[in-house]
């Protein structure tokens, strides 16, 4: 574990097991890069400024909320939540704010063919997240080892009353992840059970889940090209109002060698939004998410929607993995 820069952006880094990862605290936490003899998984941004202007399509960005919410409105027991209209042509709150928050270096560890690193972000009444009354911990901790990167993220509540809860990471692959491949020879499965309808003018959903289409056969098939076409859907993994007992799982493959990049999520990211910035990039966003877009104004039951809530004092620890496999 050392403390480096990647260009210009600091980072504390993390080598171990064949792997290196590099994690940048003063923007919340975000694992913006993960490397394996010379191959390169993440979407590293080029420069500081980049990073902080368009932080979340860089690394693993944080999304607390994830995704949008109507109005940025919503009422929970009682009590009106107003978060900042940071979408204005759409009318919605997005993605909240945590991807660009400070975190500090909670702890750190080294045994074996391992390390760890753990980073820390606390909402107080003296230092409120934005529009969002609770006081809360959040945690990263990062591991490396052969097996690859594991991502541990903790939530606390430090307040007495309850906290809604939608977590999310808007996940940036390279699109042709080897050095002198080409997209065009990768294909993205993901575990998948319905698409979600948004409407075109807000990007909510709209309208009955859908079943069976192209988009839903070939990722669960043969695979869905990265790049080429718009890609902008949102997916339910789990099937509506089963809980999911499995983690979900993205792999991206590149068809000539075998060698796939598998994206494993806990079992609490029940949905994703797929997205990859109008397919011609470079890159592919498979967004793990806990809830249904605009989940607090959901007409769905919770078990349908993911909505949820943490009582006083409780917290939660989601685990998530990144690893190469077919790598000789």
């Amino acid at each position: 574990i050392t403390r480096s820069n990647v260009g210009d952006i600091p980072a504390v880094r993390l080598e171990a097991g064949g792997y290196v990862a590099a994690i940048c605290p003063d923007l919340g936490a975000n694992c913006f890069l993960l490397e394996r003899d010379g191959v390169s998984f993440l979407r590293i941004p080029p420069s500081l400024e980049t990073f902080r202007r368009e932080r979340n399509v860089y690394g693993m960005p944080l999304l607390f909320p994830p995704n949008r919410i109507r109005d940025g409105a919503y009422r929970f027991q009682g009590r009106d939540y107003r978060l900042p209209v940071n979408e204005p042509e759409r009318g919605n709150h997005i993605h909240g704010f945590l991807s660009g928050a400070p975190f500090a270096l909670a702890g750190e560890s080294v045994g074996g063919d391992a390390c760890e690193a753990i980073f820390s972000y606390e909402a107080s009444a003296e230092a409120p997240y934005p529009a969002f009354p609770h006081a809360f911990r959040v945690s990263l901790a990062y591991s490396l080892s052969h097996g690859g990167l594991v991502q541990r993220l903790t939530v606390k509540t430090l307040g007495e009353t309850d906290m809604p809860l939608g977590l999310g990471f808007h996940t940036a692959f390279n699109a042709a992840f080897l050095p002198g491949s080409r997209a065009e020879d990768y294909r993205l499965l993901l575990t998948v059970s319905r698409q979600i309808p948004l409407s075109p003018e807000r990007f909510l959903p709209a309208g009955d889940e859908i079943a069976d289409n192209e988009l839903l056969r070939a990722l669960r098939g043969d695979g869905l090209p990265p790049q080429g076409a718009a890609i902008s859907c949102h997916l339910r993994g789990a099937a509506a109002g089963l809980p999911a007992a499995e983690p979900g799982e993205a792999r991206l493959t590149h068809l000539p060698s075998g060698r796939a990049l598998v994206y494993r999520t806990d079992p609490r990211y029940r949905f994703w939004t797929l997205w990859n910035q109008g397919g011609d990039k470079g890159f592919i966003c498979p967004e793990p998410q806990t809830w249904i877009i605009d989940a607090p104004n959901s007409p769905l039951p919770p078990e349908e929607s993911g909505f949820a809530a943490l009582a006083p004092g409780a917290e939660t620890t989601l685990v998530s993995s990144l690893a190469e496999v077919g790598h000789a």
